[in-house]
């Protein structure tokens, strides 16, 4: 064959790779087709089912929510009572049940409370306590404040239960009349603090928990080194649950006009009083004045029916709860009037203005947010402060209600008050429940600090906590070795144990935590650093004995911080905003309404599920504590309350 015709055979050929090519691009294009059919039919799947469930939801959830005439105002709290609500993405709540979070907002409840007391379409309100845990002295003060209001409006309070625990009975002794099933029961637990002590059991696993704290009543570390409570934290706890158990008795007391040793003898004397009368304990609390009739709930439904005489006018009486109630009011703004003059009797000088109340609840941990080297608090604070600035407000109230947490986090919101105050916006702090170590270093730099009479605060003091594994290791044939730099290194390795050098660097970290705390309460509080040392040393104290110790300015709930702080910012009237006040989207109402039909467990399941997840969570706060992480934390304060 001639070269010329076999060199055009040879260039007329295609070439082999060509067919290879066009299948991988075709490959590649049909994959990316099937994933956009996969997203489009899952976006379509999931548009179908959710207007399933909102179509459903509107079947089912009856007419739009609101007051009829001659209703009765509901109030059946959750298990707890909290300063504001968790904010929970409304999808998890959906997916994961309407009780995720299982609490009750005591401010939406004032808030109710003084609204309906104006409103005449609610005749009356009834309490039904059953569902409640828990509940702090300052909470139950707080919605007993806007109890009273209802009360003086001429509207009387009832209150219901089959079974009456000591916080349920503690809301319950507020109304005006206590009604209870003759079959029921009322017990007073009493107040105690105690905790599951792990030192047997850890040193039976061979787990070595290296400790490091300043400050000797610092009690957060004592579990894990002790099989008891020690002597010192006992002698502090003590005057603090004689106190508190003083305050519950004399608030039963009080709302019930009883006298001064009613509570005490029926609980001590309670076994005896059973024994030979082998009466029923409804009677005996009747007997005793808790209870003014025992009844069941639908006797109680047609007696308040037949006090507004609604049978001889033919009509019936309707039912509405507090949670409901709240979505109902179109104007939520707290808009509120002060004195013409300032507490220490200068003229005020602007005649309205705004004060931003931000909440921070719970413990105070911190990240790395999007920037390294910026701290994000897990109460969200800092970004409050920061928008508090922004919005150019007339001052803030800080409600606290936490138990602190690390140091880093903490020291990152006093900075940020810090902040706020150098622009001439003056900071209350006002107690909660608690407000305890990290949540007091973050107090201590406010122009003033308000604290209730059984606010749990103090706890000035740091510690660290490491758990190494090297003897359980050992035990089981696991050893750790390697080639390391120097002999100075710091390594914190878990699994072979720390130095004498790394526990030496670490007491070292906790000390300087101690000492910047000193520090901050020091300035804070125009004291000498000798001074705060001799109240600090991680002890804790009820707001009563705060103010005594100079850690406190004045005793105080949640309206005297409001006052104070326009007097600080001289303000004649001002608005509250609550900063970071989770509003609930209105299809969310309707799917709380419509789970009113979902079957419900029985009491005794709720009990043993409240009991094992509280266990759970006891476990839980123990495994979050973080190596090498410095804590302001006083563990077990927020216990301190009456629990069932």
């Amino acid at each position: 064959m001639p070269y010329s015709s076999m060199n055009d055979q040879i260039e007329s050929t295609p070439p082999q790779e060509t067919p290879k090519k066009m299948n991988l691009v075709l490959r590649i294009w049909r994959g990316i087709a099937t994933v956009f059919r996969f997203l489009r039919v899952s976006v379509a799947n999931i548009l179908l089912v959710a207007v399933i469930v909102v179509i459903f939801v509107f079947l089912f959830s009856g007419p739009a929510i609101k007051v009829e005439r001659n209703s009765v105002l509901v109030f059946a709290p959750n298990q707890s009572l909290v300063e504001k609500r968790p904010n929970i993405n409304p999808w998890f709540e959906l997916l994961l049940g309407s009780t995720v979070a299982d609490v009750t907002d005591v401010h939406e409840v004032v808030a109710t409370l003084r609204h309906a007391a104006k409103n005449p379409r609610i005749l009356a309100l009834e309490i039904r306590p059953d569902s409640l845990a828990g509940a702090s002295l300052v909470h139950l003060d707080l919605i007993g404040e806007a109890l009273k209001i209802f009360s003086e409006s001429g509207k009387p309070i009832y209150a219901y239960s089959d079974e009456y625990s000591q916080s349920a009975y503690l809301l319950s002794s507020f109304a005006d009349a206590v009604y209870m099933n003759e079959l029921g029961t009322l017990s007073f637990s009493g107040l105690a603090f105690e905790s599951m002590y792990y030192k047997t059991i850890l040193d039976k696993l061979d787990i070595t928990v290296n400790t490091f704290r300043s400050g000797d009543y610092k009690s957060a570390v004592e579990p894990f080194v002790l099989d008891a409570m020690s002597d010192i934290v006992r002698e502090s706890y003590r005057p603090i649950v004689d106190q508190l158990w003083g305050a519950t008795k004399e608030l039963i007391e009080r709302n019930r006009e009883l006298s001064s040793s009613t509570v005490a003898q029926f609980t001590e004397s309670f076994s005896d009083l059973l024994g030979p009368s082998r009466k029923k304990l409804g009677d005996l609390a009747k007997e005793h004045g808790f209870v003014d009739e025992l009844i069941t709930s639908n006797t109680l439904s047609a007696k308040v029916g037949e006090e507004f005489e609604l049978d001889r006018r033919n009509k019936s009486l309707a039912r509405i709860s507090t949670e409901d109630y709240f979505h109902t009011i179109k104007d939520r703004r707290d808009f509120r009037i002060a004195s013409e003059t300032s507490s220490d009797g200068a003229s005020l000088t602007k005649q309205r203005g705004t004060i931003a109340v931000i909440t921070v609840e719970g413990v105070i941990f911190g990240w790395s947010g999007d920037d390294s080297s910026q701290l994000v608090d897990s109460t969200g604070a800092v970004e409050h402060l920061q928008h508090a600035i922004k919005e150019k407000v007339d001052a803030v109230v800080l409600r606290v209600n936490s138990p602190g947490g690390s140091v880093l986090a903490s020291e990152a919101i006093r900075l940020q008050i810090e902040a706020v105050r150098k622009q001439d916006i003056p900071v209350v702090v006002s107690m909660s429940n608690t407000a305890a170590s990290g949540g007091y270093w973050i107090s201590a730099n406010a122009d003033r600090i308000l604290a209730s009479d059984s606010t749990i605060t103090g706890s000035i003091g740091v510690f660290s906590m490491i758990p190494t594994f090297e003897e359980l290791l050992q035990r089981y044939g696991v050893n750790t070795d390697g080639v390391y730099s120097s002999d100075g290194h710091f390594r914190v390795d878990q699994t072979s144990g720390l130095t004498e050098t790394e526990a030496k660097m670490l007491q070292a970290s906790v000390d300087d935590a101690y000492d910047k705390f000193l520090e901050v309460v020091s300035n804070g509080r125009s004291m000498a650093r000798d001074d705060v040392d001799l109240v600090a040393r991680g002890r804790i104290w009820t707001g009563l004995q705060a103010l005594e110790h100079g850690l406190v300015d004045s005793l105080g709930n949640y309206d005297d911080a409001l006052k104070v702080a326009a007097n600080l910012a001289g303000l004649k009237s001002y608005v509250v905003e609550r900063y970071g006040f989770v509003r609930r989207p209105p299809f969310m109402n309707l799917l709380a309404r419509a789970s009113n039909w979902a079957p419900r467990i029985s009491p005794e399941s709720q009990r043993f599920v409240k009991h094992a997840r509280n266990a759970w969570l006891e476990i839980k706060d123990h495994l979050a504590i973080q190596p090498r992480t410095v804590y302001a934390l006083c563990e077990f304060c927020p216990d301190f309350k009456n629990t069932d």
